[in-house]
């Protein structure tokens, strides 16, 4: 089972501008989730064996659609969940 840890949303609504990314641990896997686009869109997926690297990924991506201040960190406004995460 893959536990949410971070969600974040580029706060652009709209197929063309929407952006969401997600950050799931599933034991000692980390995984970077992203999507460009409305709920019908793939969910993009990348694994990694270190929270750090995973983390790293998601600053990166960040900072190349805006920076911070751009975007909206949900984690904390989303439940925690152990269900399966979206998939392509």
């Amino acid at each position: 089972m893959e536990a949410q840890r971070g969600r974040w949303w580029n706060r652009l609504h709209g197929r063309l501008a929407r952006k969401d990314l997600w950050l799931w641990q599933n034991g000692q896997i980390w995984i970077v989730g992203a999507r460009s686009g409305g709920a019908d869109a793939r969910v993009w997926r990348r694994q990694f064996d270190r929270e750090a690297k995973a983390r790293a990924l998601i600053d990166q991506i960040i900072a190349r659609n805006g920076g911070r201040r751009a975007w909206l960190d949900m984690t904390k406004l989303t439940k925690p969940t152990t269900s399966q995460a979206p998939h392509e």
